[in-house]
């Protein structure tokens, strides 16, 4: 007796399962990225295969269409395709998944799960300003200038803050030293 499977799903990830986010300056957000998936039916029939997506990254997603009916000698392999658009340019940074299960509409116990890695990177953005910028004084005056310290960024940072006065000047911080440590998150 010769048996053959009706349905043998594979799901290959065209660039791999990791990938990096990618920033854009000029836009001050994310660019979009593409995950490209070849499904494979290497069974005997003909099956469309449905996808489903979990994980941490499930919001950034879209879930790709069903594909057409597949087998091995029609559409084999067909790609397929899903776009990642992480919304938000201060995303915390670090590690997310987007997990991809393809499932048979013929037979719902043929599937086959990929679960892919997002990274996004550290950024940093440092901005300082200062209040007033600039001051006259008399000698013997003294004037307090307020420095705001702003995390643009998407991880938490520390900051030193110091000044070089010039001869003669003298200048402290709110901690009463030459420099101050500023934790920003």
């Amino acid at each position: 007796i010769n048996v053959t499977e009706p349905y043998k799903l594979d799901l290959h990830p065209v660039d791999g399962l990791r990938m990096e986010a990618i920033y854009n300056v000029n836009t001050h957000s994310y660019e979009e990225m593409s995950i490209d998936l070849d499904v494979y039916n290497n069974g005997s029939q003909k099956t469309t295969i449905a996808f489903h997506l979990e994980g941490t990254a499930l919001d950034w997603a879209t879930t790709p269409d069903n594909t057409p009916p597949i087998n091995k000698t029609d559409n084999n392999p067909y790609r397929s395709h899903i776009i990642v658009d992480i919304p938000e340019a201060d995303t915390t940074a670090g590690e997310y998944t987007l997990v991809v299960n393809g499932t048979s509409t013929a037979d719902g116990s043929i599937y086959e799960v990929l679960a892919f890695t997002i990274v996004v990177p550290a950024r940093y953005d440092i901005t300082l300003n200062a209040d007033p910028l600039s001051v006259d004084l008399t000698p013997g005056a003294s004037k307090t200038i307020q420095i705001t310290v702003e995390n643009k960024g998407n991880n938490d940072d520390t900051v030193i803050l110091s000044h070089n006065m010039p001869e003669g000047w003298t200048g402290t911080f709110d901690n009463g030293m030459d420099s101050r440590e500023v934790a920003i998150p």
